[in-house]
């Protein structure tokens, strides 16, 4: 069973780190958990020989190292081998195992070959890789909630969870939606036609598929991990929120 594969920017899978033909072997030799560093700082305390944390202890995004074992049946397929991952390396946007979830990631920073002699013996690929954040993010949940009154959303892992959230209008229209969370107020100023669906996710804000983004103020909505609270105003709308959660 394959349960290692790199991925691009679009999800889908690029090299899995399994393979068994007459002519290669690939597989993941070892790997280091991602770095986790804390996004504040430690500063001196002028006169006292002291330090201080000054800033949010979140962890931000570090490295990861990864060893893949590569085996030919000649010395021509063994480099082979070796030259796909160096050549699909700078593609890699994704890591994604089990357990574990997917690894966000913004590239690989260095690649490293060796060989052990005769092709039979086998060689190796180091990849260095850079993240976009240091969860692996599970499957994306998602789940209906009442417009207009606090609903408790029960957020797991230990990532602060981005919401998508979608602002369906029933048989009349809705007028400047707004979403309270974690975050703070996002309010969408404009008007939702009957029928059609408003949908924040992200940075990518669309009325029935078009760029709708211009309109929004405040930040984006999201909930810290455990139990949030959410109220979505929008009179005449259903709302469903969907979101991903984080593992360390």
């Amino acid at each position: 069973m394959i349960d290692r594969v790199f991925l691009n920017e679009q999800g889908a899978d690029l090299l899995n780190l399994y393979r068994w033909t007459p002519e290669q072997a690939l597989f993941v030799k070892t790997e280091t958990l991602p770095d986790l560093v804390p996004v504040g700082t430690f500063e001196d305390v002028p006169g006292t020989g002291m330090k201080i944390f000054i800033g949010e202890r979140r962890p931000r995004a570090g490295q990861m190292v990864i060893t893949l074992a590569t085996h030919g049946k000649n010395h021509d397929e063994a480099f082979a081998l070796q030259r796909e991952i160096a050549t699909l390396a700078p593609l890699f946007r994704g890591y994604s195992r089990t357990p574990g979830g997917t690894l966000s990631i913004a590239g690989v920073s260095k690649v490293t070959r060796s060989f052990a002699g005769g092709a039979q013996h086998g060689g190796a690929v180091e990849l260095t890789v850079e993240h976009k954040s240091p969860y692996f993010w599970q499957e994306s949940k998602s789940r209906s909630v009442a417009v207009g009154s606090a609903a408790i959303v029960n957020i797991g892992g230990q990532a602060r969870a981005d919401l998508k959230v979608s602002i369906p209008a029933g048989g009349s229209a809705v007028i400047n939606p707004s979403i309270l969370s974690d975050a703070g107020l996002t309010t969408w100023h404009g008007t939702i036609p009957a029928g059609q669906i408003l949908t924040l996710d992200g940075e990518d804000v669309t009325l029935n598929g078009v760029d709708a983004a211009l309109y929004v103020t405040g930040p984006l909505p999201y909930l810290e991990p455990g139990l949030g609270s959410l109220t979505i105003i929008a009179a005449g709308a259903s709302a469903v929120i969907a979101w991903k959660e984080g593992e360390l």
